[in-house]
C-alpha cells in the first residue's frame, strides 16, 4: 500500500508537469548571445606607418609615372609588424606642396595638391597616384626661385572596426 501510494503521488507530480506543456511547444534553454569575431578586424592594431613613397615607372615607356606607396605597414602595440588580406580598408592620402620660407630658413607646407582615397584589400597592397592627379603648385618655390619638387605625405588609415590610425608626414617627390 505504501508502495503504490508512493507510486501515485509521483505519478500526479510528473502529470502536473505534463499539463503545464502546450502540445507542439518546444522548450530549449536560455542560451548566452556569443557574437563571431569580426571578420574586419586587424587583430592587434595599434598604429600605422608609411613604407617607401617613391616617384616611379610602372609601365613600359622610360618617363617617371608618379609616386608609388610600396607599403603601408601596421603594427601592435610591442611594434610587431601585423599582416593582413581580405579586410577593406579605406586609405585617405592628402599631398601638399612645399616651399622655402625666409623667415624660418626652411620649407614649410604650402599648398594641398592630392587629395584622394583607395581601399586597400591586404597590408601587402600597393598604392599607385599617377602624376597627372597631383595639381601643379607655381607657388612651390626653393630659395633660388626654382619649383621645388619635394612635398609632404598624410596618410589616414580608415578601418572597418577600429576607427582611423594617422600615419606620420612623409617627404615625397611629387614633381618631376
Amino acid at each position: 500500500m505504501r508502495k503504490t501510494l508512493i507510486i501515485l503521488l509521483i505519478a500526479i507530480a510528473l502529470a502536473g508537469c505534463v499539463e503545464e506543456q502546450e502540445e507542439g511547444e518546444i522548450l530549449t534553454p536560455e542560451a548566452e548571445h556569443i557574437s563571431p569575431p569580426s571578420s574586419n578586424i586587424i587583430e592587434g592594431l595599434s598604429y600605422v606607418s608609411l613604407g617607401f613613397c617613391l616617384w616611379k615607372n610602372w609601365d613600359r615607356d622610360p618617363e617617371p609615372d608618379g609616386i608609388q606607396i610600396e607599403w603601408i605597414s601596421f603594427y601592435d602595440e610591442k611594434n610587431n609588424l601585423i599582416t593582413f588580406h581580405n579586410i577593406p580598408v579605406i586609405v585617405e592620402i592628402k599631398i601638399y606642396s612645399q616651399r622655402w620660407d625666409d623667415e624660418k630658413l626652411d620649407f614649410v607646407r604650402n599648398n594641398l595638391v592630392y587629395h584622394g582615397n583607395v581601399t586597400i584589400t591586404s597590408s601587402e597592397d600597393i598604392i599607385r597616384i599617377p602624376k597627372e592627379d597631383i595639381a601643379p603648385d607655381p607657388s612651390a618655390l626653393d630659395a633660388m626661385g626654382e619649383v621645388w619638387k619635394w612635398g609632404e605625405m598624410d596618410v589616414a588609415v580608415h578601418t572597418p572596426a577600429q576607427g582611423t590610425f594617422y600615419a606620420e608626414t612623409e617627404i615625397v617627390q611629387i614633381y618631376d
